[in-house]
């Protein structure tokens, strides 16, 4: 340590008598006399003894004197500049403070109004996203179920009877009835039976005959007539002289009136509130068409100048339809009214139709079923044609209710049955549902609780209104005619009248 400070110290003495020489370090001493140093001593100060070495230490304390100067410098800058601004703060200060409390909540709560507003907007913005994103699905929705709609033609057929539960078929052993069964009579001598409430009722050429369930006979009515015929309602009977001029209604029990009229009896009809439309024909008009009430007075009459094919009550018993028909240039064609009881005006009247038109009734859409003899028609409830099914073979037979539409034909094969369906509530251009079977010809066909029973060569049949077997029973060949009621079919043959028990 000594040896390198010594060494040091040489260094820079040598460095600074170089300096010394060169110029660059004035002389800052000086040499004094003996005279001067009295003159100090007596002063009582003390010339300085300057050494080389003082000089080197003098040098080195200004230097850094120098360097703290400036530090000291930039520190004052530094301080001064820190001054200025808290001065500019200070000279601020004020103007803020003048400031009033209010000013600042003002500027506080417009400041939150502001964000309550951005918030709330935002806010109304996601919604307004969202309604639009929903109007968009419903269009969807809508758009989607139009065009099911509008298509229900093409895809409807074609799920047809996949949605409906399997039926099981009922087989029944068609076994006849004992007790009172059969009833026998004269060959040919019945020629119909039908049923009244749950009895059992026979026409022949003498005697209009009721029965009850088991074959019993509990009532009989006398007639005269050649070619009698009956119709049958709720609760009452209309028995007509078809071609004759006396009719008469009666229940189970009694003969309620009888009436002998002019003209010939050609059609006849009794509503389920016992009023009674007779078509006669007259010397004046083609047709004659007659109401009465139920006790037997006349209250409505129209006559025509061209033939009345058929007459029907509507639902009600207030009305009736009447179909007539005209001939012109070669064709036929029908045209279907409607007559309401307390008006002398036509309730409704259709356009003509291409047909010879055998029946209509009015269905519980408020359409009307028209049965022809080479087509089958419906019309809306103003009689404008809106279906129109052309047969391929011949009709054997028909029965309309307010639901559905039966028509039975012989089949294109030998031995065999065609059925053809429609549905009240069905838009569809053609038929609902249609049968095929080869197992025999068809014979009759009714429509009876929601049923389609259908009577052919050799067996009897359930169906339902899509066209499903609900039931079956192997039958004799000779019946000809029949009557369904509390699962029982009580059939007609040439010589009698039998009954099996048909579980539907």
């Amino acid at each position: 340590m000594t040896d390198l400070s010594r060494n040091d110290k040489n260094k820079n003495r040598r460095k600074f008598q170089k300096e010394l020489k060169t110029g660059k370090v004035e002389k800052t001493f000086q040499v004094v006399t003996e005279e001067e140093v009295s003159a100090n001593k007596a002063d009582k100060k003390t010339p300085p003894d300057i050494t080389l070495r003082d000089l080197e230490n003098k040098t080195r304390r200004k230097k850094r004197r120098e360097q703290d100067n400036g530090a000291s410098r930039q520190e004052q800058i530094k301080i001064t500049k820190h001054a200025e601004a808290q001065e500019d703060y200070k000279e601020k200060k004020p103007q803020t403070s003048a400031v009033s409390k209010k000013d600042k909540k003002k500027k506080s709560d417009k400041s939150k109004d502001t964000n309550v507003t951005d918030i709330r907007a935002a806010r109304q913005k996601e919604k307004n996203k969202k309604r639009i994103k929903n109007i968009i699905i419903l269009v969807i929705i809508a758009a989607f179920a139009a065009g099911v709609y509008l298509l229900r033609d093409i895809w409807v057929p074609k799920l047809e009877g996949i949605l409906d539960y399997p039926h099981d078929t009922i087989v029944n052993d068609g076994k006849k009835k004992k007790g009172n069964f059969p009833i026998s009579f004269e060959e040919s001598s019945v020629s119909g039976i039908t049923h009244l409430d749950n009895y059992l009722v026979s026409l022949d050429k003498n005697h209009l005959v009721i029965y009850n369930e088991n074959g019993e006979e509990t009532n009989s009515y006398n007639h005269n007539y050649a070619d009698p015929e009956l119709k049958t309602a709720v609760k009452r009977m209309l028995l007509f002289d078809n071609g004759g001029s006396s009719f008469k209604v009666v229940n189970r029990k009694n003969e309620l009136y009888e009436k002998s009229i002019d003209g010939r009896i050609v059609l006849a009809d009794i509503a389920d509130n016992s009023n009674v439309a007779i078509v006669t024909e007259g010397d004046k008009y083609a047709s004659v068409l007659t109401v009465y009430d139920s006790n037997g007075s006349e209250i409505y009459t129209w006559s025509s100048t061209t033939r009345i094919l058929s007459v029907s009550f509507a639902k009600g018993g207030d009305g009736c339809y009447v179909t007539s028909f005209s001939s012109k240039g070669g064709s036929i064609r029908s045209v279907v009214r409607y007559f309401k009881f307390n008006s002398t005006q036509e309730a409704m009247k259709s356009e003509p139709l291409d047909i010879l038109a055998l029946e209509v009734m009015e269905n519980d859409n408020g359409d009307f079923w028209v049965v022809g003899d080479t087509a089958f028609c419906k019309l809306d409830g103003s009689g404008n044609l809106i279906l129109s099914y052309e047969y391929s073979s011949s009709l054997v037979d028909y029965d309309l209710s307010a639901e559905c539409a039966a028509l039975a034909f012989n089949g294109i094969q030998r031995k065999s049955t065609d059925i053809v369906m429609f549905n009240s509530d069905s838009d569809s251009k053609t038929s609902d549902s249609q049968i095929y079977t080869d197992d025999g010809c068809p014979k009759r066909m009714y429509i009876e609780n929601g049923k389609i029973i259908l009577l052919k060569e050799n067996n009897i049949e359930a169906y339902d209104f899509s066209g499903n077997l609900l039931a079956t029973a192997d039958v004799s060949t000779e019946y000809v005619d029949f009557t369904f009621f509390n699962e029982n079919v009580y059939f007609l043959g040439y010589r009698e009248i039998n009954k099996i028990a048909f579980s539907t």
